[in-house]
């Protein structure tokens, strides 16, 4: 039951971060209207801020004081905020340039800090959940084949839905995030 549900846990991770990574440019450049180099721009400074959020989330997590341990507070503090980015990264601004570059830069970033407020912290679980090596090896086993399945699931959905434009992108960000919320 615990392999099955530390499986699960990671499913919504793993399809947004396959999301972003198969239509997030395309969105951009072909949905949003952003030049590719601009559509670039904002996946390069969203990356910057990563290295850095990913830093500090980190060293938070290890230092977070908390009745349901240092782990939990942050995957449920930031499970809603991570959801409603994965929307609205796929929502297209009805306003211009530099604005429209500013909106994506901003809903970029705070989808990149609050997925590392959950995933890294989810990551450490397992070393937390046994002492024992080949249980945590089977714990990411389950975990990394959830993330597996869910990605494909995402890619399918997004196979379905962004042939619509800007609707369907809209729709996939709203599936992504809520499954991301409730995850």
């Amino acid at each position: 039951r615990t392999l099955l549900a530390y499986g699960i846990g990671d499913a919504g991770t793993g399809m947004a971060a396959a999301l972003v990574g198969f239509y997030l440019f395309v969105f951009y450049t072909a949905v949003a209207g952003l030049p590719a180099w601009l559509a670039g721009t904002v996946l390069m400074v969203v990356r910057i801020w990563d290295v850095i959020s990913d830093q500090v989330i980190g060293w938070l997590g290890d230092h977070t004081q908390h009745r349901l341990g240092p782990r939990i507070p942050w995957m449920l503090g930031c499970a809603v905020p991570l959801g409603l980015a994965m929307a609205l990264m796929w929502w297209v601004p009805p306003f211009a340039d530099p604005w429209r570059f500013c909106w994506f830069v901003l809903v970029a970033s705070l989808f990149q800090a609050t997925y590392s407020g959950v995933n890294l912290p989810y990551a450490a679980l397992a070393t937390e959940l046994t002492n024992s090596t080949p249980l945590r090896t089977r714990l990411n086993t389950a975990r990394f084949t959830g993330s597996v399945l869910a990605s494909l699931i995402g890619m399918v959905a997004g196979a379905m839905l962004t042939h619509h434009g800007a609707s369907g992108y809209w729709r996939l960000g709203c599936f992504a995030g809520a499954v991301l919320i409730t995850g």
